[in-house]
């Protein structure tokens, strides 16, 4: 009777600890990242996910731009590949530089001065989702309709009695999105047919404006199967853009390393904010936000590193990736396309992105033929 006893509070004790193991209403929030609630989760930036290569993708492959005397890029702020072709900004030649498939350069857009169909400065550029056009945006003056030889096919002109806008995307074939870093209600909703900022939206405080939590170099938009999303760095939540409304879709909470500015004292110089920032443990400079049916990535910044989060919200599952077992680390600019992803990298970070184990022959080739001096090649990176 007494070993049956005993045998029966083992028993007993074993079922109740697996239960409370399975039981995650008390989880502490350092146990790792999770869904919190539907379309909000926890990210724990901080617990990063020890995994190799090939626990996310299944092979690489390598497409070098054409390196010639017109082709040359100094400058990468942006690529987006539609129309079966590659777009590449390079903000600092004031151009967009156009490649076939296979890296062979089409054309290069480059006109600047200060006649009709020229532009002053060049910070963004969109492939207009409704027409196929390539626009161009001046900050400060108008939106250049080119095709892909640069032909002049239209010159929208922005309203006079803004300071200039920064991105551009599109919410329908007549309604323009643009986002200023200076305004003071920074999504500015434009009619093109009548030239009109009809409805603004996103304002933030001014301690933080103008800080790296919204990026400069990178497009808080993302335009996927004819819906358009903003990212709002600073509170870290995915919105839908609808005619003249955000819609929260998704948030993100990072726990005590969300960003809190509350107690910044105000009307200090922009440096005093950045330093703080610089020497704070606050998850910030959210970028590179993209997403389709199933996964959302971005990037941001804890303790000095980039971190690349991978959200499936099918599933809940979420990686927080620092580096890859192999030692190499995720792409800094990249886009989804329909098997993975695709990146453009500068010949001098190579080696931190891709290991030669990575690759078949003939990308093992085309990896050591790549030298310093020659152009960007993209990397397209195949879903397991």
């Amino acid at each position: 009777m007494r070993l049956s006893h005993l045998f029966f509070l083992v028993c007993v004790g074993v079922i109740l600890i697996c239960a409370s193991c399975n039981d995650d209403s008390g989880r502490e929030k350092g146990s790792g990242s999770y869904a919190v609630e539907e379309n909000k989760y926890y990210i724990d930036i901080k617990q990063t996910d020890d995994i190799c290569f090939y626990d996310l993708f299944s092979k690489v492959e390598i497409i070098p731009f054409e390196t010639s005397p017109n082709s040359i890029i100094s400058s990468i702020k942006k690529v987006h590949f539609a129309n079966n072709k590659y777009f590449v900004l390079d903000q600092k030649q004031k151009s967009v530089l156009i490649f076939s498939e296979n890296g062979s350069l089409i054309n290069r857009i480059r006109e600047v001065g200060r006649g009709p169909g020229e532009y002053t400065l060049l910070d963004d550029f969109v492939v207009n989702p409704f027409t196929g056009e390539l626009e161009l945006l001046n900050p400060r003056g108008d939106i250049l309709v080119v095709d892909d030889l640069g032909r002049e096919i239209d010159d929208i002109k922005l309203p006079s009695d803004f300071r200039s806008a920064h991105f551009i995307a599109n919410l329908t074939r007549d309604t323009t999105i643009l986002f200023s870093l200076f305004e003071k209600k920074q999504i500015l909703f434009f009619d093109r047919r009548s030239g009109e900022i009809f409805h603004e939206e996103y304002e933030i405080d001014d301690v933080v404006r103008g800080t790296p939590i919204i990026s400069c170099q990178h497009s808080p938009f993302y335009f996927y199967e004819n819906k358009l999303f903003f990212f709002d760095p600073v509170n870290s939540i995915i919105y839908k853009v609808t005619k003249d409304k955000l819609f929260s879709v998704i948030s993100f909470d990072f726990g005590k390393h969300q960003l809190k500015y509350d107690n910044w004292p105000e009307d200090r110089p922009l440096h005093y904010y950045v330093n703080i920032l610089k020497g704070s443990n606050y998850a910030h400079a959210f970028r590179n936000f993209v997403r389709n049916d199933s996964l959302i990535i971005f990037r941001c910044i804890y303790d000095r590193v980039w971190h690349t989060v991978l959200l499936n919200y099918n599933t809940g599952n979420i990686r927080v990736i620092k580096k890859f077992r192999e030692n190499t680390v995720f792409p800094g600019i990249f886009d989804l396309f329909d098997r993975g992803i695709y990146a453009i990298v500068e010949p001098k970070h190579i080696q931190l992105i891709v290991k030669e184990e990575y690759l078949d022959e003939k990308n093992k080739d085309i990896f050591n033929s790549v030298s310093l001096e020659d152009n960007p090649v993209i990397i397209k990176y195949y879903w397991k």
